[in-house]
């Protein structure tokens, strides 16, 4: 099921092995990114779209990703700060906690 960590989410990330460099390269989730709560969804999901399909976990703000179906979907871009997915106007605010 789904791991809460305070404010933030556990969740995995499918995609290309290309992407995934760039997602590391550019420190971020571009809006519109897809998110399941378990890889094993997250690697069905990539594997539908690659011949080299990679899933990364990821800890993301739970006020920036919209749950449907079978996936969560970001509302806007998450950058990553100190291990955590956010988005920007939260990335100086004190008030994040991290578990």
């Amino acid at each position: 099921g789904l791991q809460v960590q305070g404010d933030f989410i556990v969740v995995y990330h499918g995609t290309s092995e290309s992407n995934l460099k760039k997602i590391v390269r550019s420190g971020k989730f571009n809006m519109g990114s897809f998110f399941a709560s378990d890889y094993d969804t997250a690697m069905k999901y990539a594997k539908g779209m690659s011949n080299k399909p990679v899933v990364t976990m990821a800890i993301v703000y739970a006020g920036s990703v919209l749950p449907s179906t079978m996936y969560w979907t970001s509302n806007e871009d998450l950058y990553e700060m100190g291990g955590v997915y956010q988005p920007k106007d939260l990335m100086h605010s004190s008030d994040i906690k991290r578990s």
